[in-house]
């Protein structure tokens, strides 16, 4: 019969690489059932506080052939939250998405600007992330600026390989999800859930004003896709030169490359 479970999926971030719009197409399998909203229990102590029970009473009910799944995408950087899944969930199998970091970058900065979260950068100050990320008298990029610092996978991904098996851990092109059609991705991912083939490309078509992919049912819900101003070309080479050990450590962490 249908019961609550512990999950067996969970996906962890990062944000800004199109978890929502993957969670949203990840529950269109018949088989996966998951929380309406992120439950952020391995990371938040006020929800670890309330307990196991607390957390499976956040699940979806499930038969023994379905699959309960979850993501707070904030898993993935909380420097806890790797050690606390592991305690509670030994066989979890996790989904990392990841996207191009320095456009990831520039989208968490937007993202939190409009939202006007606290993110460590002084709104008065400055205006343009470039102005953020750049110190134009001498070049110097800022690593400690909070959204940069997000898009240092290969760190973040090390730290969860010492509580995990590379195995257990499937990660996922967040640019191909948008580019491509995301059949090929979900596809992938299916096997890596063990989940009956369900996706095709058909399911999917192109919103061509907002340059995402939609469900043909039940037609375009809004997920990100907002235009961001573009970035100076020298901000963007100084911060190739700045990421290329990280990601080419990422690549070998994690088992495959990207075009970053």
């Amino acid at each position: 019969g249908k019961k609550k479970r512990l999950p067996t999926h969970i996906l962890v971030g990062e944000r800004k690489t199109g978890t929502t719009a993957l969670s949203f197409f990840l529950q269109h399998h018949p088989q996966v059932k998951a929380p309406r909203r992120e439950v952020h229990f391995f990371d938040l102590r006020r929800n670890l506080q309330k307990g196991l029970l607390w957390y499976v009473d956040q699940m979806q009910p499930t038969t023994k052939a379905e699959v309960t799944f979850e993501k707070s995408p904030s898993y993935f950087r909380n420097k806890f939250a790797a050690l606390r899944m592991r305690a509670v969930l030994p066989d979890v199998k996790i989904l990392l998405s990841v996207r191009d970091p320095i456009k990831r970058a520039i989208s968490d900065f937007h993202f939190s600007k409009k939202a006007e979260w606290p993110c460590g950068f002084d709104r008065d100050k400055f205006e343009t992330f470039e102005e953020f990320v750049m110190d134009t008298t001498n070049g110097s990029v800022d690593l400690d600026f909070r959204p940069l610092k997000h898009s240092f996978y290969s760190e973040n991904l090390r730290h969860w390989l010492k509580y995990f098996n590379r195995s257990q851990i499937h990660v996922i092109d967040g640019d191909r999800m948008v580019k491509e059609n995301p059949a090929k991705e979900l596809r992938k991912i299916e096997a890596f859930m063990d989940l009956q083939p369900y996706f095709t490309n058909g399911m999917f078509f192109y919103k061509e004003n907002r340059g995402y992919w939609c469900l043909r049912d039940p037609g375009c819900i809004r997920f990100g896709g907002q235009p961001h101003p573009k970035v100076k070309d020298k901000v963007v080479h100084a911060l190739r030169n700045v990421f290329s050990s990280y990601n080419e450590e990422f690549y070998r962490l994690a088992n495959q490359t990207f075009d970053w």
